[in-house]
């Protein structure tokens, strides 16, 4: 959220959004691994229901926040440039996950990238530990975290 608004620009092409808010992820870690039936299991905290990424970049743009959509190679040329001035930037981690051809990223993804919550929820269904819906509700919460914390202008300063 905080990378996309100081890029300006998101990706037209759709990316899934696994989004977990790290209190929900801390609780699961806590459970899991005070649980027998755990022990020698993969647990991957990743969420059932990802989102599409147009949910977010609309959420923002509701916000006033001035971001355009742009192709993917103009995006990831973008993302590039970040990178290469600045290791402090959001978007700056993430810059590996993202090849020269979104066509070959989604393929190789789909290859290299295969995650199961079967364990994990089957472990969570008897805690009291919900998944979060990624929902508006949820943006508006990291949203105000950012502003708050100052590492974004409110949108009333953004337009």
């Amino acid at each position: 959220m905080q990378g996309c608004i100081q890029l300006g620009a998101v990706p037209q092409a759709e990316m899934q959004l696994n989004l977990l808010p790290v209190d929900f992820v801390s609780r699961s870690i806590v459970h899991l691994s005070q649980q027998s039936t755990a022990i020698g299991k993969a647990f991957h905290l990743i969420h059932p229901q990802p989102v599409q990424s147009t949910l977010l970049f609309d959420f923002l743009r509701s916000q006033n926040y001035p971001i355009q959509q742009v192709s993917y190679e103009q995006w990831r040329n973008l993302l590039m440039n970040v990178a290469n001035q600045s290791s402090d930037h959001p978007l700056y981690s993430i810059v590996p996950l993202f090849s020269t051809s979104h066509a070959r990223s989604q393929s190789e993804s789909a290859v290299s990238l295969e995650f199961d919550c079967q364990n994990t929820m089957a472990e969570l269904a008897n805690a009291s530990i919900d998944y979060p819906a990624i929902d508006t509700k949820l943006f508006n919460t990291y949203l105000s975290y950012l502003i708050q914390n100052k590492f974004v202008p409110s949108h009333q300063q953004a337009g």
